[in-house]
């Protein structure tokens, strides 16, 4: 494994927190990511949303 990552220009290290952060959610947040910059500068809101309304939940 070891060297696999280093053929892929990562580390043991990178490569198991990327393993658990896809085991530990149901949607891989690889995937998540990718859907987001994909999405990024598409969306139109109408408006400048203010503080408040980018952090309610």
């Amino acid at each position: 494994m070891h060297t696999r990552a280093l053929r892929e220009g990562s580390t043991l290290n990178k490569q198991l927190r990327l393993w658990l952060t896809d085991y530990a959610h149901p949607i891989p947040l690889r995937q998540y990511e990718a859907a987001m910059t994909g999405l990024r500068g598409k969306l139109v809101v109408g408006r400048k949303l203010t503080r408040d309304e980018m952090n309610r939940r």
